[in-house]
């Protein structure tokens, strides 16, 4: 009886709102139900009892909800490379559960499809991804498919290319979605729009995570719902004109009697701070700025506070090919290389001092 309960259960809740946590007892868990009978016989002094008792193990749920973390598209230049998604998978079911996680760029709606989507858990406790050694662990599909506990959550970036040649403000998508593999074993897909994939409430004998004991069906939960499928979610990166900024500021004044006035032989300290949006990528960056001719650019005075490898910051351009930050004598121009920059929000700054003539 406890089957036919469960199944009837699970249609009443199909047109409800998704769980947002595990679904009640634990799957495979023994629910006992006792009856008592109460009676006294003709003549007899005390009352009797009789008592029947009979144990069921409740059903595994499968659920999982897939949601984008993002709070909007994630800016992004055209082309770039290595932007990030974010997104959060949880276990809504009620049972422990490995889960196959698929990044599908072909998504009806965007104005482009992203590239080379990879994917990474968030593992190494540092907000954002980080890769490489000591960063977040790369996914790969049906070699390490995460095992999430009942109400287990499990963060994963999203990391695609954009290709060029896109206007501003077109949009590509990147849906993520996430399959039990109870599902994908018995249905042999993992593609929701397949014909095979399970309706709500498709039972699975036997195939259930089963606490101990006898082994218990799986049971298709209502995120399965066709007309509101919350085993996958869609990130979003957008094309902008804003995603490389650059400012420029005197931020401090020194005259030869030690005010802040701007005087003959003042030295004003400048500052340029170049910005890439966060998941964003610009190649091969250079800032030129040319001193005006009433100012005296002062040797030494470069600063750069990131620069890529085997530039050094320093006024001679040596070795030549290599090291192209500096102070152009010739032009009168200073001149920093930053070369491809990955964008996470944080700032670079050059920094240099002239003298008013």
């Amino acid at each position: 009886m406890l089957s036919v309960m469960l199944l009837s259960a699970v249609l009443c809740l199909a047109v409800a709102p998704a769980p947002a946590s595990a679904a009640g007892t634990s799957a495979g868990q023994a629910v006992t139900n006792q009856a008592e009978l109460r009676f006294r016989l003709t003549g007899a002094s005390a009352d009797g009892l009789l008592q029947a008792s009979v144990d069921t193990l409740v059903d595994e749920l499968l659920d999982v909800v897939v949601v984008s973390d993002d709070s909007g598209p994630v800016p992004v230049g055209s082309p770039s490379q290595q932007a990030v998604l974010q997104y959060s998978v949880t276990n809504t079911g009620n049972g422990n559960e490995v889960f196959r996680l698929v990044a599908n760029p072909s998504v009806v709606g965007d104005e482009f499809d992203v590239t080379n989507p990879s994917l990474f858990f968030e593992t190494n406790g540092l907000p954002g991804l980080q890769t490489g050694a000591g960063g977040d662990t790369p996914y790969t599909l049906g070699s390490n498919d995460p095992l999430l506990a009942a109400d287990a959550s499990l963060v994963v970036y999203a990391q695609v290319d954009v290709p060029s040649g896109l206007n501003a403000a077109d949009i590509g998508l990147l849906e993520l979605r996430a399959v039990a593999s109870t599902v994908i074993s018995n249905a042999g897909t993992d593609d929701p729009d397949a014909p095979a994939f399970p309706p709500v409430a498709t039972a699975y004998a036997g195939a259930g995570d089963a606490l101990s004991g006898p082994p218990v069906n799986a049971v298709v939960g209502t995120t399965h719902d066709s007309n509101n499928l919350l085993l996958r979610a869609a990130g979003a990166v957008q094309v902008s004109d804003e995603v490389l900024s650059l400012t420029k500021a005197a931020v401090a004044i020194s005259d030869p009697s030690g005010g802040t006035t701007l005087v003959p032989g003042s030295l004003v300290t400048y500052e340029l701070a170049v910005t890439v949006s966060t998941g964003a990528t610009a190649s091969d960056i250079t800032i030129t700025d040319p001193v005006p001719t009433d100012l005296i650019y002062q040797p030494g005075s470069l600063s750069v506070s990131t620069l890529p490898a085997g530039q050094e910051i320093d006024d001679d351009f040596e070795p030549a090919g290599v090291d192209s930050t500096g102070f152009d004598e010739t032009t009168g121009t200073v001149r920093a290389v930053l070369g491809e920059v990955i964008g996470d929000g944080s700032t670079i700054t050059i920094r240099f001092q002239a003298a008013v003539r």
